[in-house]
């Protein structure tokens, strides 16, 4: 079969386009994290990078507001909140973090993955400053990494929930 010049001139294009869609997706949602006061912020172990979007520079004073960590799935990274942080920016203090091997973070793995996930966001929230309990969400995988937080951490979570839920309160009592 032989393809013809036009249709090989049209698909090259296409095909080019279609590869800067991602990135472009990616500019458009780090600069809606911006516009809602969230800033990006990266700690470095000897595991590498764990990187987060917070509205809470590290060190910084606590402004009243509760503390909204949002944690994403398992095929996606921190930017998949981009559709809610304008609404909850207004009355959270937000932390959406990249897990191990999404996004920016590090790739390196050691021992179980949802103990390293664990760990990951309690080196967050400890880089960040925060002692206070948060309220924590987690989406399809975020929400097995932020049940396992909430059953090794209980006095560092307030409430957690699971926005795949609609009919139920987003919330549900910690403890």
């Amino acid at each position: 079969m032989r393809i013809k010049p036009f249709l090989l001139a049209l698909a090259i294009p296409v095909l080019l386009a279609s590869c800067n869609v991602v990135k472009m997706g990616l500019r458009h949602d780090t600069k809606v994290f911006q516009k809602s006061g969230l800033q990006p912020y990266t700690f470095t172990d000897q595991a590498g990078p764990h990187y987060v979007w917070s509205s809470t520079a590290p060190g910084s004073a606590d402004d009243g507001r509760p503390k909204l960590m949002l944690v994403h799935g398992i095929t996606s990274q921190s930017l998949m909140w981009a559709k809610n942080v304008k609404n909850l920016s207004k009355d959270y203090d937000l932390i959406i973090p990249d897990l191990i091997s999404h996004g920016k973070s590090t790739t390196q793995w050691s021992g179980n993955s949802v103990d390293a996930q664990v760990a990951h966001l309690q080196l967050i929230l400890d880089s960040l400053g925060i002692q206070k309990p948060v309220d924590l969400v987690g989406n399809s995988y975020g929400g097995a990494v932020v049940a396992n937080f909430a059953e090794q951490h209980p006095t560092r979570v307030k409430k957690t929930g699971d926005p795949g839920r609609p009919r139920q309160r987003l919330y549900r009592r910690h403890g």
